[in-house]
């Protein structure tokens, strides 16, 4: 329904005026790269086994083992 991409729009023009960028977090799984890609993010920079090292069990997201993080940004004054 479009819920996410709205919130995201939302909240880049809230804070446009108080901040320089938005920078999400998230697990590397590629549907959710390409939501937030979608959403004018792009990728900022990647810890590699982040999950594996910093937790004590397999994280899975939908079914795949999360790894890396992933870091995606977005400059707030292009909202």
């Amino acid at each position: 329904m479009g819920y996410g991409s709205k919130l995201i729009q939302y909240i880049g023009a809230f804070y446009k005026d108080k901040y320089k960028a938005m920078i999400v977090g998230t697990g590397d799984v590629p549907w959710v790269i390409q939501f937030y890609e979608k959403n004018g993010l792009h990728l900022s920079r990647r810890i590699h086994n982040f999950f594996t090292d910093n937790y004590g069990h397999p994280i899975f997201e939908n079914g795949v083992q999360l790894v890396d993080m992933i870091y995606l940004k977005k400059e707030l004054w292009l909202c």
